[in-house]
């Protein structure tokens, strides 16, 4: 597998093919402290469950989608700028993905449509972004789950409502928004 870095340099670490499980973390001792993206994993054909911690610098994580028998996805404590990776996951069950977004692409991942419905086997989402919305996810298959917890939902548009209603079950404890479950954005006219 070979690492990117940000000066353009890059490093091979070698994986069983076999292996069942990839991912890695940066500290700022760590040799991935400064991975902007990942090349070879379409060589890990058994992954099936990937987990990344602490990067900086991954802010696309498309090339996860080289990875065709992936089952579960942890992503956390990242800072991302596109969701959009998530349409070509279509082995995924369980996404766990708890990020930050960089002033500059709050609107896009606010208002971009994430397009679910090639992901039949979903069957659970955390998700946290601490954007104060629901995530702009759209056509998800039946009995999917959703976590928003600790999201800084203040409140519910009328597209929030929507796209909840998709949900079997939803969690949205310690957000402000559960001081008055009935809160709607009345100004919204759509």
């Amino acid at each position: 597998i070979v690492y990117v870095c940000r000066d353009g340099s890059e490093f091979i670490e070698k994986i069983d093919k076999n292996e069942k499980a990839f991912g890695f973390f940066a500290s700022e001792e760590s040799k991935y402290n400064n991975v902007v993206t990942v090349k070879g994993l379409e060589q890990l054909v058994e992954v099936e469950e990937a987990s990344f911690y602490m990067l900086r610098y991954i802010n696309d994580f498309s090339f996860l989608s080289d990875l065709k028998n992936l089952r579960k996805l942890h992503i956390a404590s990242c800072t991302i700028n596109n969701l959009k990776f998530l349409e070509k996951l279509q082995k995924l069950e369980y996404l766990s993905i708890n990020f930050y977004v960089p002033d500059e692409f709050k609107d896009k991942i606010r208002n971009e449509r994430i397009n679910l419905e090639k992901l039949k086997n979903l069957t659970e989402i955390y998700y946290c972004d601490g954007l104060g919305t629901i995530p702009r996810f759209y056509n998800l298959v039946e009995n999917v789950k959703i976590n928003v917890s600790n999201n800084c939902i203040t409140k519910f548009s009328k597209e929030d409502v929507k796209l909840l209603n998709q949900y079997s079950e939803i969690c949205l404890l310690f957000n402000p928004v559960t001081e008055n479950v009935k809160e709607i954005d009345k100004d919204e006219e759509k």
